[in-house]
């Protein structure tokens, strides 16, 4: 678990005096009191690549009259590495000159562990966006463009003659693209409504069917923050349904001009369907 620890520290440096709490002894990875700290000995545990961070941090804490911090590494005689955030604040005596340093050291390692996972899963949350071949964006409550993914910007810059931009308004932009009403569709979303609807988009000629979802963005407290849209591609069921539809009307035609008897039975319910074709044929 993480933990607070407070320590005071001997302005000369060529004597190297430091005190520390029992606290900050364990999260070095030391018994409490085990030996007198040194600054030397501090800097050798720290991990090599954070070396810079903490010079930085303690020429400026010397000069500052403020309380200034850091997060540097630690790597324990066990080669375990311990995240540690520093905050340090100089007292200054009568003459302005540097007295001693007042210091906290807290373990951190717990939290930048949860940061790190949740960082990995937003990543994988944005590959996954990104690499769906269907249009997907985010707007946030004042309908403005939160992110979208590569097929959108394709569709959308073949709509409305240009690219969105995050940050940009989709109301007016799809206004330009002559696709009036976004406002009207979307408000319900906007009242943490889910609505599903069917669009059509024509590009270069050829028309795609769509699926629109919109679903509500809520934040960790519940506080719906924007609207993600998912936008499917339903361009060939859609082509097929339309195809079917056109080849039995067809078909209605070829029986109605030909008097073909043709019946249907419902075995479930033992219902029969008799076409037109049997009063043709039976004469009734």
């Amino acid at each position: 678990p993480s933990h607070d620890t407070s320590y005071t520290r001997a302005t000369m440096v060529c004597t190297e005096a430091l005190i520390w709490s029992d606290q900050h002894f364990r999260i070095c990875g030391f018994e409490p009191q085990q030996f007198s700290p040194t600054f030397q000995l501090f800097r050798a545990i720290i991990m090599p690549e954070d070396l810079p961070v903490f010079e930085h941090f303690f020429v400026q804490i010397k000069e500052a009259n403020t309380t200034l911090a850091c997060e540097i590494r630690l790597l324990t005689k066990t080669n375990h590495v311990r995240y540690v955030r520093l905050k340090g604040h100089t007292i200054f005596n009568k003459k302005q000159q540097p007295k001693k340093i007042l210091g906290l050291i807290k373990d951190i390692t717990d939290d930048k562990a949860i940061i790190t996972k949740e960082e990995k899963e937003r990543a994988k949350h944005i590959a996954l966006i990104e690499n769906m071949p269907d249009p997907v964006f985010a707007i946030d409550m004042q309908l403005n463009f939160l992110s979208f993914n590569q097929a959108f910007k394709r569709y959308a810059k073949a709509r409305v003659g240009f690219a969105p931009t995050e940050g940009m308004n989709a109301d007016d932009y799809f206004l330009q693209g002559k696709k009036a009403g976004f406002k009207e569709i979307i408000q319900p979303c906007l009242k943490g409504h889910k609505r599903s609807f069917e669009f059509h988009l024509r590009v270069s000629g050829a028309v795609y069917y769509f699926v629109i979802t919109a679903s509500p963005i809520y934040n960790d407290t519940n506080e719906q923050i924007g609207i993600m849209i998912l936008s499917t591609n339903i361009t060939e069921r859609k082509l097929m349904e339309m195809a079917l539809l056109e080849s039995n009307e067809r078909f209605g035609y070829v029986v109605k001009a030909t008097f073909d008897a043709i019946w249907d039975w419902n075995v479930v319910d033992n219902e029969i369907y008799l076409g037109e074709g049997f009063s043709h044929l039976f004469g009734y």
